[in-house]
């Protein structure tokens, strides 16, 4: 009896970048049973209604400084570094590896949605994302989805896990 080829499942990755980003889309790029056919970036900051300098600010008033410090220093800190360095990071990973990306402050959009559907994306991964998957994405049997998530579930959940173990 031969054996029976699959072929590999169609994958978007979703994450804020930075240091996490990078070890957990490296990891995917190395099981051959995934093909990683997207990456979206987040570029919020704190709420989806929000700027970048407004989000940074609500940001820092709800965790403080140490908190905005620490992740501020492996997601931004560490894409620009990643960048001066040649090292990789999320972005240019993608790049390499001819992986389109879509940066939003909203996969939820019909904009995300339509990235994902064009792809033909049947897992979402997300890790160090910094954004609630919502209807359609979420509640259907057209994406399937696992998250990556650093702290002891149900306990520490929500968007900034680290934040909530901390108080």
């Amino acid at each position: 009896m031969g054996q029976t080829l699959r072929r590999p499942i169609r994958v978007a990755f979703l994450s804020s970048g930075g240091v996490f980003g990078d070890i957990v889309l490296r990891g995917l790029l190395s099981i051959p049973e995934l093909q990683v056919v997207g990456v979206v970036q987040s570029r919020r900051v704190f709420k989806k209604g929000l700027g970048f300098l407004a989000g940074a600010f609500h940001f820092f008033r709800h965790c403080g400084v140490f908190y905005t410090v620490y992740i501020w220093s492996v997601t931004t800190f560490a894409e620009w570094m990643a960048f001066l360095t040649g090292r990789g990071g999320i972005l240019s990973r993608a790049r390499k590896h001819k992986i389109p990306v879509l940066r939003t402050r909203d996969v939820n959009s019909p904009e995300g949605l339509a990235f994902l559907r064009k792809l033909g994306v049947e897992l979402l991964v997300c890790a160090h994302f910094d954004q609630k998957l919502e209807p359609p994405l979420c509640d259907g049997p057209e994406f399937a989805a696992v998250n990556i998530h650093p702290s002891a579930l149900p306990r520490h959940k929500g968007l900034e896990p680290v934040l909530h173990a901390w108080f």
